[in-house]
């Protein structure tokens, strides 16, 4: 879904992009 990418961009975009390792939870 765009949908989710979309939002998941913002979610990373808002938390100031946090460093790779929860990248694994998803």
């Amino acid at each position: 879904m765009l949908l989710l990418t979309l939002i998941i961009g913002i979610l990373l975009n808002a938390m100031g992009y946090i460093p790779p390792g929860n990248i694994n939870l998803t």
